[in-house]
């Protein structure tokens, strides 16, 4: 079944509960026609009653005006006949109780306590049901019965049985119809969304998905063309990278290329082979850091949409720091670099993150300041509405590194983020996007902004 069409399962669908009503119609018919002429019996047994009773009749049927034989023909009609019988258990003259049900029927009379009380008995395959009440005549008690045969309440359920059956069956029929109908105006917009991802998945991503209902199935139309517009951005930002990527590693190449074709055919062009050997070996280095810092950044992208959370340990950022700036002074000693670090500062996290983190950011300090190097770390409340302090007061960790150098261009604003993104002498583009992304997954997020007549960097990690 699961595999057939989703209009051909509606169908079924339809066509199954189509037929449970009809069998549930079939089984609750007869009984509540057999319970309504029932009523309906002792309904018009009781009318009858009261208008002999109020009528003045009660006589003519004390003195057998009707007969028994009259009555014998009645019984297989709608009538209601009578017989009265007095309190000492006789009959009126020429009255006859039907069939053999006379001894049971007296008995009931003679024991009867209600003033007024319902029965019914069989004989033969045939019903009667009979009301009796006690009342006077002339001075006397009497017991007047008053009956039906269930003869003509047979055969009306029987008919009405059949025809409302062939009737509801008919319905039924005609239903299955509209239901297939049905069935293929619910699944037409399946259909289409169906043929739109199909194209999503044939890279053929451009055509927006149209949204023309406001139900479940719109929502569905809303969730894939929110994919489209997502798997678009997403192939636009890898072709751009592709395209940053091949820029950023052709120049060394190109470089390493020619070197080594130039010493291959005697040539120099730094003079010696030494110094043309170290070019290649300068240039190498260069592309190796770019491959290395890519493939992190990779990584981190990797992690990120994994959505769980790394292994993380208790790291010293304090100690941390301090290590990454004695390291990376060395590359200038004539900086004159201040670190601010307070002890016992420690974040849950992956250490091999934080310390690129760290990298990054006194790397690109170092290569850009003029002639200072500023360094902290504490625990604060970032409150405030500054670029620098996250919205909202609550305790956390900031990390900032402000050197002198030439001031950021406005126009870079958050892309300074991103892969392969750099100010006038920057590098590779990848040693921010790198402290952005390793920030996110530590639950931080690293800002930039000219400030003190400099540039400063800071990362805020939340509790």
């Amino acid at each position: 079944m699961t595999n057939k069409p989703l209009r051909v399962q509606l169908w079924f669908v339809l066509c199954g509960v189509f037929a449970c009503l009809f069998l549930l119609v079939l089984i609750a018919l007869r009984p509540t026609l057999n319970a309504f002429f029932t009523k309906e019996t002792y309904t018009s047994i009781d009318n009858a009653q009261q208008a002999v009773r109020s009528g003045g009749q009660l006589q003519l049927v004390l003195e057998g005006e009707t007969g028994w034989e009259r009555q014998q023909e009645l019984q297989n009609i709608r009538a209601v006949q009578h017989i009265v019988m007095l309190d000492n258990g006789r009959l009126a003259p020429a009255a006859k109780i039907p069939g053999q049900l006379g001894p049971h029927i007296r008995k009931q009379a003679l024991t009867q306590t209600a003033e007024s009380q319902r029965y019914s008995l069989s004989s033969s395959g045939d019903t009667i049901r009979y009301i009796i009440s006690k009342t006077s005549l002339a001075g006397r008690s009497v017991y007047l019965i008053s009956y039906m045969w269930d003869t003509y309440q047979k055969e009306l359920t029987a008919t009405l049985f059949k025809r409302l059956a062939l009737l509801f069956a008919i319905v039924t029929v005609i239903g299955l119809l509209p239901a297939y109908a049905l069935s293929h105006y619910l699944t037409r917009p399946l259909r289409k969304l169906q043929e739109h991802v199909r194209r999503i998945a044939a890279r053929e991503w451009h055509k927006p998905v149209p949204i023309e209902r406001s139900d479940e199935i719109g929502e569905l139309s809303v969730s894939i063309e929110s994919m489209r517009k997502q798997l678009v951005q997403h192939d636009e930002a890898q072709q751009e990278m592709l395209q940053q990527l091949s820029h950023e590693l052709k120049t060394p190449v190109m470089v390493i290329h020619s070197y080594a074709q130039a010493i291959l055919d005697g040539i120099y062009p730094k003079g010696s082979v030494e110094a043309s050997v170290q070019v290649i070996e300068s240039e190498a280095d260069r592309l190796s850091a770019r491959i290395a810092k890519l493939l992190f950044l990779t990584k981190l992208d990797y992690i990120a949409e994994q959505q769980q959370p790394p292994v993380r340990q208790s790291i010293r950022l304090d100690k941390l720091a301090a290590d990454v700036v004695e390291r990376l002074s060395l590359r200038r000693p004539e900086l004159s670099i201040a670190c601010r670090l307070e002890p016992g500062v420690e974040l849950p996290g992956d250490e091999s993150q934080l310390t690129a983190i760290i990298e990054n950011l006194v790397d690109n300090g170092i290569r850009f300041a003029h002639s200072r190097l500023e360094v902290s770390l504490s625990r604060q409340l970032a409150a405030g509405s500054g670029p620098s302090r996250p919205g909202g007061v609550a305790p956390g960790i900031v990390l900032e590194v402000w050197n002198d150098g030439e001031p950021l261009d406005p126009e870079l604003g958050e892309r300074l983020f991103q892969p392969f993104q750099h100010g006038k002498r920057g590098q590779f583009g990848l040693g921010l996007a790198i402290v952005s992304r390793a920030a996110k997954l530590h639950g931080g997020r690293a800002l930039a902004e000219n400030a003190r007549g400099g540039v400063r960097f800071t990362v805020y990690f939340g509790p």
